[in-house]
């Protein structure tokens, strides 16, 4: 699946993809760098995403700041790591249930929220159900639409972050 940017139409495909990278390891460093996620010994967080993840009680949170209203889309890249999974994906003030089931790696849509007013975002993946003895490996989270614009604040280049 591709995803398309469609506000503004300025900004060219390689310019998008370098952003949605940006926020991909954004992201990867704030779940490993998140204090308060929980059941920690659940999943496994590395530069490659979410792996070895067993357990429901693992909370796993990212957060970024956006600084423009508008509609805020996520997606999640990943794929079934031992079979179909669900996954509980919460944002914006709503929660999206995400079945996962590919074997390969593919964009999943998660869901549409409105950024009323400018601020920080939180995204909270949670398991729910699996099929084998792990939920799905997630490499990335997108983000796209008008209050995923520039500017963005989040940490741009991974390293194991804490801050």
């Amino acid at each position: 699946m591709e995803i398309k940017h469609t506000h503004p139409k300025s900004k060219s495909p390689d310019e998008r993809a370098a952003q949605l990278k940006d926020i991909r390891n954004a992201c990867i460093a704030l779940l490993m760098a998140q204090k308060k996620t929980a059941g920690k010994e659940s999943a496994k967080v590395s530069t490659d995403g979410i792996k070895s993840w067993t357990g429901t009680d693992a909370v796993l949170s990212a957060w970024f700041k956006t600084c423009q209203p508008g509609d805020l889309n996520l997606f999640l890249k990943g794929k079934a790591a031992d079979g179909p999974s669900t996954v509980k994906v919460t944002f914006g003030g709503k929660s999206f249930t995400v079945k996962v089931t590919e074997a390969e790696e593919t964009v999943i849509p998660v869901g549409k929220v409105s950024v009323t007013e400018p601020g920080y975002i939180r995204v909270d993946l949670q398991g729910e159900e699996k099929e084998g003895a792990q939920f799905a490996n997630i490499s990335e989270l997108l983000i796209d639409g008008p209050a995923a614009q520039e500017p963005l604040y989040f940490v741009r280049n991974f390293e194991p972050y804490w801050g």
